[in-house]
């Protein structure tokens, strides 16, 4: 018998400060874990994850710190859910982990306000970029 999951937030709004940014978006569900804790789960299409590229996925991190900072409630699971193959993969957040999304969100956050866009032409990329005809760097 599987056990029936405890649904906290289900498409949960939040807007949370990083330094001098304002982050918002949108929880697909939380659920509650037996501990206190949460389970955060974000439902994806497409090509399911390995655990090691879930553990580097930013949206999933900065989902985990709206969640203690905006809520109150921390998360002790992250989880991808692939729909088209009904696959899931969890990883654990710590504070180490989650302080260096902090700084990865500024540091992003600074380089869009400085407009600072080197491009980083390959043939794929320039291929399917709108921008081809009229770029300097393009490889199309």
């Amino acid at each position: 018998k599987q056990d029936i999951p405890r649904i906290r937030f289900l498409e949960k709004s939040f807007k949370l400060k990083v330094g001098d940014y304002t982050l918002s978006g949108r929880l697909d569900r939380a659920d509650d874990l037996p501990d206190g804790t949460l389970e955060i789960i974000d439902y994806k299409t497409g090509r399911s994850k390995t655990e090691k590229e879930a553990a580097e996925d930013l949206q999933l991190f900065i989902y985990a710190l709206a969640a203690q900072e905006c809520f109150s409630l921390p998360a002790s699971r992250l989880t991808l859910y692939f729909l088209d193959d009904d696959t899931r993969v969890s990883v654990e957040p710590d504070a180490e982990k989650l302080e260096a999304v902090k700084t990865e969100i500024q540091n992003i956050a600074d380089e869009i306000n400085r407009s600072d866009f080197a491009p980083t032409p390959t043939q794929h990329k320039c291929k399917h970029c709108p921008f081809n005809k009229i770029c300097d760097a393009s490889m199309a």
